[in-house]
């Protein structure tokens, strides 16, 4: 069997090899460019005493992405730097450290000297030169906090240890500032300065007044509201309120006072804040908590009538459908009762009947039709029923009168106005 026998290599040209390895080329780039193999090259390089420049990290590596973005917003400072530096450097050998000229280099540094994602390269400034030795890196919080002495022209802290001690201590303790607003004060970091006094022992938490919870939460925002519309000009309330002289007394000034007050007063979730008299401020004496049903038709600026536009007569009674739905015999929602008065129903039975909703209500609701009172299960059974059970329940759900929904065919129901339509109480616009 007959094969060519490949040519021996040749030896490796270290003239080449040089020339490569002054531009900064890595030992594989400069095989594959001499069809060398690399571990022969990197062999080459070690025997020749040459320093072995690495490739760029590949794309998978820890924090590649973030570490280049710092190493490009480094690169474009530097290059500022150097324009408007006074000596006027050729090139940027002189604006940053040679080995950071290619982004491994920059990388291998940032790996060995701590970096995590979420720091700040920090650049000293020495010598006009991004290099190791005047770079590190540090928290955000660190960098505001030399920026900010940068700018007022104190010493740069870099720990709580800079701190004047002794002044936290007496503005904490005589004074009796939060943390937060000692560090607005000096304009420092608040976890810095109540880590100061944690290990002084003198930080005391401040207890809150009003405890934090949902009905405090609920009675803030009716203070708030409260002072808005008596105070603001800007808001939509304030016609009927601010600009009638409605101001809100001096004991509510702080919420802690209008906090107990409310919860003195009996307040509870659903109620609303009310005057006695329209025309006297809130105060403690003249307000009251009631429902928002009270509330809305005490409003004086709300075009409220108090006739019903059409009425309802039911056990020897007038009423109009909203008073027979807060009448104690009634057992459905106004909703409920307009399509049942709407379908045609007796209004004695569409006030009295129950709600079907309930899973056992076919057999609990009692209806009567022709003359009779039956359960709706029954009714279903009876031979004048032309649906089955589920479509009777369907259709006085509806709001269809007993006698309709019963001998009406399937397919044949006479069509109900929506409840929008039907609701002689919602005015078209």
């Amino acid at each position: 069997m007959k094969f060519n026998i490949p040519d021996r290599i040749p030896p490796i040209d270290e003239v080449a090899v040089r020339k490569l390895h002054r531009k900064g080329l890595s030992g594989a780039e400069i095989a594959r460019r001499l069809g060398y193999s690399p571990l022969s090259m990197r062999n080459f390089l070690r025997r020749a005493n040459l320093k072995l420049v690495r490739a760029d990290p590949p794309m998978n590596a820890p924090h590649r992405s973030q570490v280049y973005t710092v190493w490009k917003r480094m690169k474009k400072n530097a290059r500022k730097l150097q324009k408007h530096s006074k000596g006027r450097r050729a090139g940027t050998g002189g604006v940053w450290d040679s080995a950071w000229d290619k982004f491994s280099g920059f990388y291998r540094w940032a790996m060995r000297s701590g970096f995590v994602p979420g720091m700040v390269l920090y650049f000293s400034g020495r010598g006009n030169c991004y290099k190791p030795s005047n770079c590190q890196w540090i928290g955000r919080g660190e960098n505001r906090e030399r920026l900010n002495a940068k700018g007022s022209g104190r010493k740069q802290p870099t720990s709580f240890r800079h701190y004047d001690t002794q002044k936290i201590i007496k503005m904490h303790t005589e004074k009796g500032m939060t943390p937060t607003e000692i560090a607005r004060r000096i304009r420092g970091r608040m976890t810095s300065i109540r880590h100061l006094l944690i290990r002084n022992g003198v930080y005391e938490r401040r207890k809150p007044e009003v405890p934090v919870n949902r009905t405090s939460n609920l009675l803030r925002g009716v203070y708030k509201f409260t002072r808005r519309h008596c105070e603001n000009p800007k808001d939509p309330a304030y016609q009927y309120y601010g600009a009638k002289g409605i101001r809100v007394c001096r004991e509510w000034r702080e919420f802690k006072d209008f906090y107990e007050w409310a919860m003195s007063s009996g307040y509870k979730k659903g109620v609303c804040l009310s005057r006695k008299d329209r025309l006297k401020d809130y105060t403690p004496k003249n307000c009251i908590w009631v429902t928002r049903a009270r509330a809305a038709k005490a409003s004086r600026h709300l075009n409220v009538k108090g006739r019903p536009r059409w009425l309802v007569p039911a056990f020897g009674e007038l009423k109009g459908p909203t008073q027979w739905s807060r009448d104690r015999r009634c057992s459905v929602s106004l909703r409920t009762l307009i399509l049942r008065l709407r379908g045609k129903w007796e209004p004695e039975e569409a006030i009295e009947t129950p709600a079907m909703h309930d899973s056992k209500a076919p057999d609990k609701i009692i209806i009567s039709a022709f003359d009779e009172r039956k359960s709706v299960s029954n009714w279903s059974r009876d031979p004048r029923c032309k649906v089955t059970l589920v479509s009777l329940v369907r259709r006085l759900r509806r709001g269809l009168s007993p006698k309709l929904a019963i001998t009406s065919p399937p397919f044949q129901v006479p069509e109900i106005k929506n409840s929008r339509a039907a609701n002689p109480q919602r005015r078209s616009k």
